[in-house]
């Protein structure tokens, strides 16, 4: 069974076997009840279908109905609850009738299911359909997770929503090991799970809540076939640099990690600010500006692309200093190799500055020396296979294109109604 932690906006290789005999003895019909994937049929391992999903069935014991997909339609029948524990024999199944380019594993299934006379249980996640001669002809495996919910979006869900939520459990700050955790926000709900994963080494998955996003950009209409896939072991695993920020002559209270970017910015009421800058000991420039972002790849299109910085593609091995609105027309953004190590040395007329990490903001006095390098460990996002980072760039380039040309029709029309 996975674990799945849910972040603040809300996260089995089959045995053959020669006889279903060699399992536990039978177990009350009611124990069978729910989902489960469809994962060996007849000895031979089940592959994802077209929609990235496994062959699934699922016996509802209240009503003695039966449901699923076969690999390619939808599936429904019935099965007896009244029968001896250990028996169990579908009715005719019936199914929707769509083509699918692969029809092989849904015959498969289908002709493997109409054996069906018993089933095995091999501890609470396995479950083996066995046929008349009492060999498994279909292993299952249980399609559910252990959820847990971080406290203050529990509280949320079920005190003011007055939501029934099942989990596993509530987890506060850091205190958590599960299998996966799922983002369900934007980019910046994201980054807030990626802090707290921090070096654990858990792959996250982003569900994206409201506008297109780079990290979180799993569909709420896609999070089943996600899930699914995540089950079946049919899911990339990227690993993302993560950078750090280390304060001499200051304190940081944070959390000194970003995934994206670390900015070093002027108060508001401040004017701009000197930063003297140099890479692993060699001065490269003072820069006389609002601030420095110093970025990832992956934080490449966020804060960095808003202030003319370069879009870095991920696993690059790459770190890019982007000035804030500089004082100079010469200043551009310089790209280095993500092993150097950044010192900076800021001036303030008002003698403090801002350091944000990945949006969460600090104060610092013109006395702390930032070191900024790259840190020991990496963030895994799960991402599916028919996502790609050229394509979500597409779209989101699209949907900013989108975005402005509503925003100018919004323009224009408010202009026509003042002339008339």
């Amino acid at each position: 069974m996975k674990k799945v932690f849910v972040s603040i906006c809300v996260a089995g290789a089959a045995l053959a076997m020669s006889s279903c005999r060699s399992v536990e003895k039978a177990v009350p019909v009611s124990s069978i009840n729910g989902e489960w994937n469809i994962i060996e049929v007849n000895g031979s391992k089940v592959a994802p279908g077209e929609s990235r999903t496994l062959p699934f069935i699922a016996f509802d014991t209240a009503t003695g109905r039966v449901s699923g997909n076969s690999g390619c339609n939808r599936m429904m029948g019935t099965f007896d609850v009244n029968a001896k524990p250990g028996s169990l024999e579908l009715g005719a199944m019936a199914s929707t009738r769509m083509m699918c380019p692969d029809m092989t594993t849904e015959k498969n299934v289908l002709s493997a299911l109409a054996q069906v006379k018993g089933y095995k249980k091999a501890g609470k996640e396995k479950m083996y359909l066995c046929n008349a001669s009492n060999r498994p002809v279909v292993v299952l495996e249980k399609k559910e997770a252990e959820v847990y919910v971080e406290n203050a979006y529990y509280e949320f869900l079920t005190r003011d929503q007055h939501l029934d939520v099942k989990a596993a459990g509530v987890f506060e700050d850091y205190n958590f090991d599960v299998d996966y955790v799922i983002s369900m926000g934007g980019d910046g709900t994201f980054l807030k799970a990626a802090s707290r994963v921090g070096a654990k080494g858990t792959p996250i998955i982003g569900v994206n809540m409201g506008r297109l996003g780079f990290l979180a950009d799993v569909l709420p209409s896609e999070i089943e076939s996600a899930l699914d896939s995540l089950y079946a072991g049919d899911c990339l695993i990227e690993e993302h640099a993560v950078i750090q920020v280390e304060a001499e002559g200051g304190i940081l209270a944070g959390n000194p990690f970003a995934l994206n970017d670390i900015a070093v910015l002027k108060r508001d009421d401040a004017s701009m600010i000197s930063i003297r800058t140099q890479v692993d000991g060699e001065f490269l420039v003072t820069y006389q500006a609002d601030g420095l972002i110093v970025t990832t790849p992956t934080g490449s299109t966020a804060y960095n692309l808003s202030n003319g910085g370069p879009i870095i593609i991920p696993q690059s091995g790459s770190i890019c200093l982007t000035p804030v609105a500089p004082h100079s027309l010469n200043i551009r953004p310089i790209v280095i190799n993500d092993t150097a190590v950044i010192t900076l040395d800021i001036e303030s007329r008002s003698h403090n500055y801002l350091v944000a990490i990945d949006g969460r903001s600090e104060r610092m006095t013109e006395e702390t020396r930032l070191i900024i390098r790259k840190a020991p460990h990496s963030i895994k996002i799960v991402k599916q296979r028919n996502q790609r980072y050229f394509s979500t760039l597409r779209l989101l380039t699209v949907a900013f294109s989108l975005r402005r040309l509503t925003i100018s029709l919004l323009s224009s029309l408010s202009s026509a109604r003042l002339t008339s």
